[in-house]
């Protein structure tokens, strides 16, 4: 074949394959079963770990890595290990003045390591309380208003529980908004209400708390 043929046809096939096409060829994106998604929240001295897994996961296990002041892993230990789809785990009685890391290690029916979930270093922060809360009952609608400030807030936790309870370690409602709707409040009972501030997934201690009575 001639050469000038041979080149012609070489700059046709090449320009073919890259007609309509932009920039760099990307790989195909490939979907991994593992946690699907997880979350970290600190109360006094415990990590609340809510964590969920994809339908392919066969059993998972939680570690806990205890960072230095430079963030690097010093200690690492097993806490906890299941084969349920929904996770919620307290890890409790820790060093306030520490730093620890989560990990979540799925596997696979097919004995493979699904995606692994690792959470941000977390430390027990001290977080500025929300003030000046006020709550009002919208009797026309049968809900409950709440009212808020806070500096630096990424978030709200919303809390409710009786006046005779201890505060669950779940809230009722995490918002970014500076107010909230309880719209299927609890009557005939004295309810508390009481508001967090969030910070990387860090509360604020010693909340604000109202006192409410619906008849």
């Amino acid at each position: 074949m001639n050469k000038k043929l041979l080149f012609i046809l070489i700059v046709f096939v090449l320009s073919f394959y890259s007609c309509g096409k932009k920039g760099p060829l990307k790989p195909p994106v490939i979907n991994i079963a593992g946690v699907r998604e997880a979350s970290f929240m600190t109360h006094e001295d415990r990590v609340l770990i809510n964590a969920i897994m994809d339908q392919e996961v066969d059993f998972f296990k939680i570690e806990r890595i205890e960072l230095d002041f430079l963030k690097k892993p010093v200690s690492q230990k097993i806490i906890y290990e299941g084969i349920e789809k929904k996770v919620s785990f307290i890890d409790k009685n820790l060093d306030r003045e520490r730093i620890y890391q989560y990990k979540i290690t799925p596997y696979l029916k097919n004995k493979k390591i699904g995606k692994i979930y690792i959470s941000n270093p977390i430390s027990f922060k001290v977080i500025k309380t929300p003030y000046n809360l006020k709550a009002e009952i919208l009797e026309t609608k049968g809900t409950i208003a709440l009212f808020y400030d806070g500096d630096n807030c990424e978030s709200f936790n919303i809390y409710r529980y009786k006046n005779s309870d201890k505060r669950p370690l779940r809230p009722i409602a995490n918002v970014k908004e500076k107010f909230y709707i309880d719209e299927t409040p609890l009557y005939g009972i004295e309810i508390i209400y009481e508001v967090s501030c969030v910070v990387s997934g860090q509360e604020s201690e010693n909340n604000p708390k109202i006192s409410i009575l619906i008849k």
